[in-house]
């Protein structure tokens, strides 16, 4: 190597130091908070979880009407005059499915004004890589169709809390303070496979609650079983699975894709990742890459996991799905 690009290295590296983003620079927690733990409904709380599954139709317009009365006749109560959070999915700016699909968070926005939302704030915290979250929002092209619709949170810019959990393999979470503020927090994920966590949907999504500097010894060993455990700190209300179009090789932010034509709905995340990974399973199978997957979702180390530690109910006696059919 030249001692002029030694020089650049030099230089490069000096440069990402000084100017990284503050998040980075050390975890800074405003104190301790107790767990943000999912509301139940009166009417929702029926001995079998339940799943929604709307069929995507072909014009668009319909799945967000079906969305839209699948809401209003279940979950009203959530969003009516409440200050709600969507959570999306923003690893990288990558389209669809491997980020959020602009035209679903659009919609789903959409429809929790026209259900009497009091307010509306959307927002993630993308791979650690890419920060600040902010450049891959405008990247992504979100700032422009939440415009006059949702506020745009990047919680890389907001303050933290660090909420303890009685975890095996976690002891705290530091999530941000407007995601513990939220009177509903409503899970927009996606449906993909990934080359870490082999799998990532509702539970997997949850990662984006969880501060920059906490995801590197996330990642070092136990991950599935930490992924899980995320939800003994922070729990959504309603969760939202948009795989109109799955990822079913690679992930989370390349692969193959192909049509998964269904949303599904719940307010129980294990319960949406199972039906979620059944047809990711049998997509897979179709396309003769099943890469190891097995139909028993509980091969899968998240999944048994959560329902060990009674994330998913406890104890865990499965779910029901019902195809939404308005």
């Amino acid at each position: 190597m030249t001692l002029g690009k030694r020089i650049f290295n030099l230089l490069r590296r000096t440069k990402r130091k000084l100017f990284k983003p503050r998040v980075m620079r050390r975890l800074e927690s405003e104190g301790t908070a107790n767990p943000r733990l999912r509301v139940s409904l009166p009417g929702n709380e029926a001995s079998f979880p339940v799943v929604y599954r709307i069929n995507s139709l072909n014009q668009f317009s319909e799945t967000e009407n079906a969305l839209k009365a699948l809401l209003y006749d279940h979950f009203y109560d959530l969003i009516n005059d409440k200050k709600v959070l969507v959570k999306f999915n923003l690893n990288t700016a990558n389209p669809y499915p491997a980020s959020v699909c602009p035209e679903m968070l659009c919609a789903l926005v959409d429809i929790l004004l026209a259900l009497g939302a009091k307010e509306v704030n959307a927002g993630d915290c993308c791979t650690v890589r890419l920060l600040p979250t902010k450049k891959q929002v405008r990247k992504a092209g979100l700032e422009k169709v939440l415009q006059g619709r949702a506020n745009v949170i990047c919680f890389d810019d907001t303050s933290w809390m660090t909420v303890p959990v009685p975890g095996q393999y976690l002891k705290k979470v530091t999530v941000p303070r407007p995601a513990l503020e939220a009177e509903t927090i409503i899970a927009l994920a996606n449906l993909k496979t990934h080359v870490n966590a082999v799998y990532t949907g509702a539970l997997k999504l949850l990662v984006g609650f969880m501060h920059p500097l906490e995801r590197y010894p996330l990642h070092q060993n136990s991950l599935q079983e930490k992924i899980a455990e995320i939800s003994l700190a922070i729990q959504p209300d309603l969760f939202v699975l948009d795989a109109r179009t799955a990822m079913i090789t690679g992930g989370p932010d390349h692969g193959k894709t192909i049509k998964g034509e269904v949303v599904l709905v719940g307010d129980n995340p294990l319960a949406v990742d199972l039906e979620a990974y059944k047809l990711l399973y049998n997509l897979k199978k179709q396309n003769d890459c099943l890469d190891g997957f097995k139909e028993d979702p509980f091969s899968i180390i998240q999944f048994r996991h959560a329902r060990d530690i009674g994330v998913g109910g406890n104890p865990w006696q499965g779910y029901k799905t019902i195809d939404w059919l308005k």
